[in-house]
């Protein structure tokens, strides 16, 4: 008896930690990828991988009888509304002088608006593929040889975070290069087992950690996923974090812990004073009468941990 300590069992309140895994991902709010119109061989390539750009900028060149034509058929379309133009306007003159019929004269002004629309449609394709208005310009130059090059463009002012094209020798649709605006954050898709699940709530911090930085990084839950992946039988989390140094790159696996909110009301005792019985089943003793002790089994908490606290 003089070797044993005795404590009551006491009601806490604990923090339940939902401790997992994750991977970094590029923070999406701030990326977008400039894609590809068109397909063809890549003839100039002007960016590398971390490159700092302006929106605007070319970033390369496909060549592609897509635009070929899409010049060609525009050169018709604006032809055919200058002839059309020059007909109207001879048919105006000859209306005011009564030498024609105001019927004829509303036929060449019909032919003239739907050359007009034809035009329109044609540059609208042009502008779909990313031609500037300097090369819109330059197409409508009569004389000239048709440039099948296309250029990519940036869409924002950004840093080249990745480039799908640049390793290939032909660009085709949907080929692109991603652009990451602010590197200072990025996102950890945190993986969550359906039992943690009703303990995690949009807004939870939590700490991530990789062994090999001696860095810590915060970031809350800002998106809890609506299906669970099916590799994985884990529901995705997204968590938002600053990124000092730049240390965490995309695809890194972390360590993740998420601090809820969530809190429980338990019976407490200290940890030393849980044991096992031959079941392996954890139980208690409780001292029934001084001197007098029995056998009680106990249920552990949700955290699978007992701690005490007065």
């Amino acid at each position: 008896m003089a070797r044993l300590h005795i404590v009551g069992a006491h009601t806490a309140t604990f923090p339940i930690r939902v401790a997992t895994t994750g991977t970094v991902d590029w923070d999406a709010d701030h990326t977008t990828t400039a894609i590809t119109q068109v397909s063809g061989p890549v003839s100039r390539i002007l960016v590398d991988t971390g490159t700092m750009v302006k929106a605007g900028d070319p970033l390369l060149y496909v060549s592609s009888t897509d635009a070929a034509n899409a010049i060609t058929v525009y050169r018709k379309a604006k032809n055919d509304e200058d002839l059309a133009r020059r007909v109207m306007e001879r048919s105006k003159t000859l209306l005011d002088h009564g030498a024609i019929a105001e019927k004829d004269f509303e036929v060449t002004v019909s032919a003239l608006n739907d050359a007009a629309s034809d035009v329109q449609n044609s540059l609208q394709s042009l502008k779909i593929f990313g031609m500037s208005q300097q090369d819109i310009d330059d197409a409508q130059k009569p004389g000239t040889a048709v440039h099948p090059e296309i250029a990519l463009r940036a869409p924002i002012s950004a840093w080249c975070a990745e480039d799908r094209v640049a390793g290939a020798i032909g660009a085709g649709r949907d080929d692109g290069v991603l652009f990451d605006q602010r590197r200072s954050t990025v996102w950890i898709l945190v993986h969550v087992f359906d039992r943690d699940l009703p303990s995690v709530t949009v807004g939870d911090p939590i700490e991530a950690s990789n062994p090999s930085f001696p860095t810590t990084f915060h970031g809350v839950i800002s998106y809890i996923d609506a299906l669970v992946e099916p590799d994985t039988r884990t529901t995705q989390v997204r968590v938002v974090t600053r990124n000092p140094g730049f240390l965490l790159k995309k695809d890194m696996y972390v360590n993740a812990v998420i601090l809820t909110r969530t809190r429980k009301n338990v019976l407490s005792v200290p940890i030393s004073a849980v044991l096992r019985d031959s079941q392996n089943e954890p139980i208690v003793y409780v001292e029934a009468e001084p001197g007098k002790f029995g056998q009680r089994v106990v249920t552990l908490g949700f955290n699978r941990t007992i701690r005490w606290r007065s």
